[in-house]
């Protein structure tokens, strides 16, 4: 409250506020968030989702504990995963494997899917032969639908 009555008793400031306003009503915004997923405590790896690069891939997951949090260190995802989220075998025991080359177009099969901060990403847990996969999107417009 005193920087805003500061800024309105002084012209000068004034004057730089609405430029400042000015340029950050015109300017396109752009953001990069970082993300580190860690299992049970330790770094096993970081991705980084931008406007321009908004999906990415947390490879070689293996059932234990974990926490997705950003650079800040703010903790967005916590969950333990299991050989039934992770392992295809025991998730679809009766549905045949895909190799990525027969599935081109198709759909990726999924344990686990939750939406994380408000709708504005959305996790995809994908099990493999011998280890899974997080797939993480940005939704456009905070809608959690299926992209």
């Amino acid at each position: 409250a005193a920087a805003v009555a500061l800024i309105q008793s002084n012209k000068q400031l004034r004057m730089l506020w609405h430029e400042f306003v000015d340029v950050a009503e015109t300017e396109p915004r752009t953001f990069t968030v970082t993300l580190q997923l860690l299992r049970n405590g330790e770094t096993i790896g970081t991705i980084e989702l931008s406007e321009s690069t908004d999906t990415g891939t947390f490879g070689n997951v293996s059932p234990g504990s974990y926490e997705l949090e950003t650079d800040s260190g703010r903790v967005i995802w916590e969950g333990v995963l299991t050989d039934e989220d992770l392992i295809w075998t025991r998730a679809f025991p009766d549905a045949p494997f895909s190799l990525a080359a027969d599935t081109a177009g198709m759909p990726v099969r999924t344990t686990r899917e939750e939406e994380l901060l408000a709708g504005e990403m959305k996790l995809r847990v994908v099990p493999g032969l011998e280890e899974g996969a997080l797939h993480l999107s940005l939704q456009r417009g905070g809608s959690a639908d299926d992209t």
